[in-house]
């Protein structure tokens, strides 16, 4: 199982869902849409960088809670210039998880 599906379910919240949507939506007694619409951030060079260590540190008081990582691993203030390292020469593309959406309407 990828890392980052086992932390999210660390964190409490149900990793892949998005695809149960539609079922959820009619044990709900709604009437779920045939179509479900998919949508993914894709961040490059700079940007990615900041976007990325901006999450995390929004993200630090539920990853040490979770004890997913420590404050010592995280190591927030050089997360920036770390991620810059691992990359190299490279520029850096950051590519969050596919959010699934699902549109619902309430029978007659």
């Amino acid at each position: 199982m990828p890392v980052g599906v086992c932390r999210i379910r660390r964190l409490g919240h149900p990793a892949r869902h998005g695809p149960a949507a539609a079922r959820d939506l009619a044990h709900a007694g709604l009437l779920p849409s045939p179509e479900l619409d998919t949508h993914v951030a894709i961040a490059t060079g700079e940007d990615a960088v900041e976007t990325l260590v901006g999450l995390i540190h929004s993200m630090v008081p539920a990853i040490i809670a979770s004890e997913a990582a420590s404050e010592q691993e995280i190591e927030i203030d050089t997360l920036a210039e770390r991620l810059r390292g691992d990359t190299g020469a490279i520029e850096p593309i950051v590519m969050w998880p596919i959010v699934i959406g699902a549109h619902a309407t309430k029978p007659q």
